[in-house]
């Protein structure tokens, strides 16, 4: 499969890559997808990772016992974000809603930032109007960083003027 040129590799800021140089990490994400057609699957990565000279297997837990853990806090993620509210909306309509959104707030000057998310239960956001801003301000920032990664994307540009639309709406 022909893929683009790439300019670089990088690691998302918020990922803990345990020193594997993402060059490292894209050049055996590339071998793995080849031997497989040109997907990735996860459980290919897996298996390419287990030997303890693999490129990949540093960024993996190990141990059982950790591993466990790690699953069933995300087991936990998992419950929080499919538990879904129904309200009735005007005129006697069904609206749903999840239970909660993904919250972590932004650090004060000087404190260090929360390494574990937290999650609101969406009957405290509609009832807290800072907390409210504070929600849409980072789905707003969301949105647009959606929009800069699809941008080069012909199919969604009546999508962005939307965005731009709304969002001059939303400031005015």
């Amino acid at each position: 499969m022909r893929r683009a040129k790439v300019k670089d590799y990088v690691w998302a800021q918020r990922y803990s890559h345990k020193g594997v140089d993402p060059d490292v990490a894209a050049k055996e994400l590339d071998r793995i997808a080849d031997d497989a057609g040109g997907v990735v699957k996860v459980r290919a990565v897996v298996e390419a990772s287990r030997g303890a000279k693999a490129p990949l297997h540093p960024l993996f837990e190990w141990s059982d016992k950790d591993a466990a853990e790690a699953h069933r806090r995300q087991q936990a993620r998992d419950i929080l974000q499919s538990l879904i509210v129904v309200y009735e909306g005007a005129g006697g309509q069904t609206v749903e809603v999840p239970y909660v959104v993904s919250y972590t707030p932004k650090p004060e000057q000087g404190e260090p930032a929360q390494k574990e998310r937290s999650y609101i239960p969406i009957s405290d956001v509609r009832n807290d109007k800072t907390l409210r801003e504070a929600i849409v301000e980072r789905a707003w920032e969301e949105l647009l960083a959606w929009e800069a990664r699809y941008e080069h994307l012909a199919e969604f540009l009546n999508v962005r003027k939307a965005i731009r639309k709304t969002r001059k709406e939303v400031d005015a």
